[in-house]
């Protein structure tokens, strides 16, 4: 999916290279909004925690070996 995504996005970069309009069409205030909209979604996602839960006692085993070193 990660290889279809980033083929779609050189195509959209090669087709806004090659048209003279581009520039006209992507200041629109709709377009825009609608791309701030997907970066909005993008930066404000939640993201799965695949980091391992340390217990208690784990954490309190790491920073005594952290101190004695």
């Amino acid at each position: 999916m990660k290889d279809d995504k980033k083929e779609c996005l050189l195509e959209l970069i090669d087709a806004i290279d090659e048209s003279s309009e581009a520039p006209e069409y992507l200041f629109q205030e709709r377009v825009i909004a609608e791309a701030f909209l997907c970066i909005r979604s993008n930066l404000f996602r939640a993201f799965a925690n695949k980091s391992k839960t340390l217990t208690y006692s784990e954490i309190l085993e790491n920073k005594k070996t952290s101190a004695v070193e």
